[in-house]
Parts: C-alpha cells; structure tokens; sequence
C-alpha cells in the first residue's frame, strides 16, 4: 500500500443529539436577595462591583477581565458556577437574574463559592 494514498473514512453512526442535558440537583445555597446572610459580600458587590467580579473569576480559575470585558463572560461565569456546584436552573433564568439583578446575582455567587470553601 502506498503510504501517500489517501484513505476514505466511512461514518456508519451519527452521534445521537438525545445526550443527557445537566439538570442539576441542589439549590443555591442562599437566595438571590439574602443580602444579610453575608453583609461584607453584600456591600463589597456593591460599591466594589468590579473587584468583586474579578476575585470570583479568577477563584474559578478563569480571567479575571472575562467578565468585564467579554461580552457573555458574566453569563458564562454564572452558568459554570452553576453547573459545577450542580445547581438546579438554566442559561435562560441565569441570563434574566443577571440582567434584572446584576449586584445581587453576583453576590450570590460569592456567598455560594465561600460556603463551598473555594474563596
């Protein structure tokens, strides 16, 4: 056989799109509007919201700028936090928490990676 020949490769069975899809088992530790359950997460997310992001994405071994400077990277951020820690939900609720209540979703995430001993 000529080793320069060119072999034809014949795919018998397509990947199947029915993959099992992440459905998550717990609930978010604290709830979105359980600012008193961790007052200095609370105000540091607030008057520091920038900081904030960026110690949660690099805890989560991510870039640091991602979620200010990547369009979607907050989303991305949430969603992988979120799956990580197999929390129930979906992209679509992460999206609307984070359009509708940006501070408050971001300091769930920190109370939710402190409880979880990453920060």
């Amino acid at each position: 056989m000529d080793p320069n020949a060119q072999r034809t490769v014949v795919v018998m069975n397509q990947p199947t799109s029915a993959q099992k899809v992440h459905q998550g088992l717990n609930e978010w530790s604290t709830g979105l509007c359980d600012c008193f359950a961790d007052c200095q997460v609370c105000l540091c997310g607030y008057f520091f919201y920038a900081c904030t992001l960026c110690r949660i994405s690099s805890a989560m071994r991510e870039n640091a700028c991602a979620p200010l400077c990547c369009p979607g990277g907050l989303l991305a951020l949430r969603t992988k936090l979120r799956v990580e820690h197999d929390i129930r939900g979906g992209v679509c609720n992460d999206a609307c928490v984070l359009q509708f209540c940006g501070v408050c979703a971001v300091c769930q995430m920190e109370r939710e990676m402190k409880m979880a001993g990453r920060m």
